[in-house]
């Protein structure tokens, strides 16, 4: 139980007329009697009635919702203005524009002017609870939290109870929360009034230096940013304003008191306390800068939603082979992120860059942006991140033959992947030890990485993983000239492959199978293997293997079939200049030359 005070009795008359003019001076939250009592819609609850929705939609149900908490006394309908006038807060956002694919939810809760009421741990855990069992959390794909006053503590409770387990699934739903006056360090006079009224509440609302539910309550939200942060998580996006005007002879909540663990600075305005809930009209605060941030926190979030979407789509074109429209998505989703500030993300991207141009063949580029991937991942303390990086850049100097850089890049990279405990990586890096010791002739070393790795895959469960073990394995037999062995090795591949769906892997595998029958003599069994390989490249829109199978198959005809080979060849000359990828289009059309010779 947070509040466990013991309250003396209560005094006399006059001081509850001296409670009566503090919580006034303090709160300012509530409207009229007549104002509170005299509402003829169902949805704006008055004291004592529930939480409800003031706009739903029900045919074409909305996927965001605008939550707003009032503060102590205040109930939904008189904490935000006049709902019989224009200048009603929720009816403002109704009307709005810019708000039409919006819910709008009321949280009202019991806090009277005199007697027991719950404190804000308990009145937030029973607002939780209504929000759970109505499923209002798992209706929406973006929340947003309006909160004034003591409503931004309830609110602060609310969300620090979804930070943790399961609950963060919700809790990364909240996309926004502004934070309105609210007391985060505590408000003058609240332990007297809580002492007058008998209230808890108030006395939650004490100092910081005097009550210990509010610094409890501080930390918990500190802990909640914290972990935010710490995953790399972008929501929830907090905004905090505070008053700059007194309340009567008192200041309320000035800037001190609403110091807490916001999203920028804080941001005064120039109203007392309960004008802080009351905006005049849309275009000027508390208005205009409230729901200024809720919009701003949404284009975040469709921004991050479009950049990802375009990195998907850089990744889906580089596999179809068409470099031109990866490039335009990834520079694309490089602007995206930049914008966001998400230097991870902007690291993905750098990471995908470089393995593109890697494939094209501009190693420096494909370097550059390996290592500016890198120095981003270890801004952001990205360990899984810059092991990956360094596995590339391994790739990408094991390619070039700078066998001492490749393996310090690969050796880097295991132990970032062994103190992270990530066995997958480790596998994915002794794939490219064992190729890169194939690349110097140390068969044996080959031999060793290429099984460890294979037992790795198959410990974490990676059936895909041990596939393309397997195809280094049968890439080295090849090499050797254990032709039956590769043969194994390439089939026990092409198995998994095939069992899990993996068509590109197949693909490979059955280029591979090609190239071996070739080399055996078996030409009608190295053109099957070959006509699968293309037809699984078509099937997965991987131009560049297509491109490949061709010159493989032109070459197996150039012996045979002179005409159909010259055919391969001028296909895979075009597609290879389709994609961008020169080099090979200059050695496919001189295997044309050839054939004239």
């Amino acid at each position: 139980m947070y509040n466990n005070r013991i309250l003396p009795s209560r005094g006399p008359a006059v001081l509850r007329l001296v409670f009566v003019l503090v919580t006034i001076a303090l709160v300012g939250c509530s409207g009229s009697p007549q104002q509170r009592s005299g509402n003829q819609q169902a949805c704006l609850p008055a004291h004592d009635r529930p939480s409800c929705f003031y706009v739903e939609a029900l045919e074409q149900k909305n996927t965001k919702l605008i939550i707003f908490v009032r503060g102590v006394f205040g109930s939904a309908a008189t904490t935000w203005g006049n709902p019989r006038r224009e200048a009603f807060w929720p009816a403002m956002v109704a009307k709005d524009p810019q708000f039409a694919g919006y819910d709008i939810y009321l949280i009202n809760y019991h806090t009277p002017y005199l007697g027991e009421a719950p404190d804000v741990h308990e009145t937030a855990g029973n607002e939780l609870e209504q929000l759970l069992s109505r499923k209002i959390l798992d209706k929406y794909d973006e929340i947003y939290f309006i909160a004034h006053s003591m409503g931004g503590l309830v609110t602060k409770s609310l969300l620090t109870q979804l930070n943790r387990g399961q609950d963060v699934a919700l809790l990364r739903r909240v996309k926004g929360v502004a934070y309105l006056s609210t007391p985060a360090q505590g408000a003058d006079g609240a332990g007297l009034a809580a002492w007058l009224a008998l209230n808890p509440q108030l006395g939650n609302l004490e100092r910081a230096h005097l009550g210990t539910y509010i610094v409890r309550l501080e930390d918990q939200w500190i802990q909640l940013m914290d972990n935010r942060d710490k995953v790399k998580a972008e929501f929830p996006r907090v905004y905090c304003a505070y008053e700059t005007r007194k309340s009567g002879p008192v200041w309320v909540v000035p800037k001190e008191l609403a110091s807490s663990r916001c999203d920028g600075p804080l941001y005064p305005m120039p109203f007392h306390h309960f004008g802080m809930a009351k905006p005049s009209r849309s275009d000027d605060d508390p208005y205009r800068w409230t729901m200024g941030k809720i919009l701003e926190a949404g284009v975040s979030e469709v921004t991050r939603r479009n950049a990802a979407a375009l990195l998907w789509s850089a990744a889906a074109s580089v596999h179809a082979g068409d470099q031109a429209a990866a490039r335009r998505a990834y520079d694309e989703s490089s602007a995206l992120y930049v914008k966001l500030g998400d230097r991870q993300a902007q690291a993905n991207v750098l990471r995908g860059l470089g393995d593109l141009e890697s494939l094209l063949g501009r190693n420096e580029e494909a370097q550059t942006a390996y290592t500016e991937a890198r120095s981003l991942y270890r801004v952001v303390g990205d360990r899984l991140g810059e092991a990956n990086v360094l596995n590339s850049l391994g790739h990408l100097e094991s390619k070039l033959g700078r066998i001492d850089e490749a393996r310090t890049a690969y050796m880097e990279a295991r132990n970032l992947y062994t103190a992270i405990r990530s066995r997958l990586g480790e596998a994915n890096v002794l794939v490219g030890l064992g190729d890169l010791e194939s690349q110097l002739g140390r068969t044996d070393e080959a031999r060793t990485a290429y099984t460890e790795a294979h037992s790795l895959y198959k410990a974490v469960g990676s059936r895909l993983g041990e596939a393309n073990a397997l195809v280094g394995l049968g890439h080295l037999e090849f090499q050797l000239g254990r032709k039956d062995e590769a043969r194994t090795a390439y089939m026990e591949a092409h198995n998994l492959f095939k069992a899990e769906g993996g068509r590109l892997g197949e693909a490979h595998v059955l280029r591979g199978l090609g190239d071996l029958e070739f080399q055996l003599g078996r030409t009608d069994k190295a053109r099957n293997a070959y006509t699968e390989a293309h037809s699984l490249y078509k099937a997965v829109g991987s131009r560049l293997g297509e491109a490949h199978t061709l010159l493989s198959s032109g070459r197996l005809e150039a012996l045979i079939n002179p005409e159909l080979a010259r055919q391969h060849f001028h296909q895979a000359a075009s597609i290879y200049e389709q994609i961008g990828m020169n080099k090979w289009r200059e050695i496919a059309l001189s295997h044309t030359k050839d054939l004239s010779h």
